[in-house]
């Protein structure tokens, strides 16, 4: 099975396998939001946790217990931030997808007809003060719509006098995570990133995920 049109990955929606002395099954499958409206993922996990529960789950295969824990991702440390500012977004991309720890949400501006051209920009609030020392941008990993090419970040202790750029530079065009460290570490709370070009003439802007860099 293939995903979609734009990437050719195989896909292993569910595996099952023992670990250490015990007995494993992972889903990719989401079987936990919104159950009451999803009558076929509500019956998908009450048979997995019968299958699980019966003599047949006996997987052959076994895995190291280090392999499993790759699997999770460390909390992002922006989970706790918020956006307070975005100059354009579309419906159902919104802004706030970039600090969801999600990397399959993203936001985009809008590309219809008079859409608005670049920059685009959006700002983050942090909970608390901090030793901002760089940053890193996921770009969308569906396809390449909306990949940023140059871009310019500040750091405000206020939200509003964000002063000079703390890095200005050039994505790679690729889909990689990028990561970008200041010259040197800025103190502060709120977080602006503006992206002032992208690829192949296109005027929208896309990002999966910008995570911070704090000491």
């Amino acid at each position: 099975m293939i995903d979609d049109w734009n990437t050719n990955r195989r896909l292993g929606l569910i595996f099952e396998t023992r670990i250490g002395k015990g007995r494993l099954l992972v889903s990719g499958i989401d079987l936990k939001n919104n159950l009451n409206e999803r009558p076929v993922a509500r019956q998908m996990l009450q048979s997995l946790l019968k299958y699980m529960d019966s003599d047949s789950f006996a997987p052959r295969g076994s895995i190291d217990a280090g392999l499993v824990q790759g699997l999770f991702r460390k909390p992002s440390l922006l989970s706790n931030a918020r956006l307070t500012m975005a100059d354009s977004e579309t419906p159902g991309h919104e802004a706030r997808n970039v600090i969801d720890g999600n990397p399959d949400t993203i936001w985009h501006t809008p590309w219809d007809q008079g859409a608005p051209a670049y920059p685009h920009e959006f700002r983050i609030e942090l909970p608390n003060r901090g030793q901002i020392k760089g940053f890193t941008y996921l770009p969308r990993q569906d396809m390449s719509n909306g990949w940023i090419d140059k871009y310019q970040v500040y750091v405000s202790a206020d939200g509003q006098n964000f002063g000079e750029p703390a890095a200005t530079g050039n994505f790679e065009q690729t889909r990689n995570k990028k990561k970008v460290l200041f010259d040197k570490s800025r103190e502060g709370r709120f977080f602006r990133f503006v992206a002032l070009s992208g690829f192949d003439g296109q005027i929208f802007a896309s990002a999966a995920e910008i995570d911070l860099i704090i000491e």
